[in-house]
């Protein structure tokens, strides 16, 4: 009877200890190429932002990447966490998405004083 309870106290433990992270969601058009990406950090109770603009000045680090995103009105830091990133959504990330230059929109959270947003979604704009 005590290694039956004690079977079913350590089950639940194990089940949760095995999850797996969450990871961001890719969109890839016909040809292959990646469009989009979601799902690039949870939930946080700040301000969201939406912006539009060529890409420029890129920085990559281990876990995440910097770029600035140049609007009409400026330019504005980003920044993405590769954590959520699966390996090969990370390669086509930097091959098909994020290059000097490409038009994309960005819409992500903008918290308190930083002077960055935090990239929720990624996607092509034409």
């Amino acid at each position: 009877m005590k290694k039956l309870l004690l079977v079913l106290l350590i089950l639940p433990a194990c089940s949760a200890f095995g999850q797996a992270p969450p990871l961001a969601t890719a969109t890839y058009a016909e040809n292959g190429q990646l469009i989009g990406l979601a799902n690039l950090s949870g939930l946080e109770d700040c301000g969201a932002a939406n912006l539009v603009g060529k890409v420029k000045n890129i920085k990559t680090d281990e876990s995440f990447v910097a770029f600035e995103l140049r609007t009409k009105s400026g330019s504005q830091s980003i920044q993405v966490n590769l954590d959520r990133l699966s390996a090969r959504n990370r390669t086509t990330f930097f091959e098909h998405l994020l290059r000097k230059g490409r038009r994309l929109r960005v819409s992500g959270y903008r918290c308190g004083t930083d002077e960055f947003i935090r990239a929720i979604s990624i996607d092509r704009s034409y």
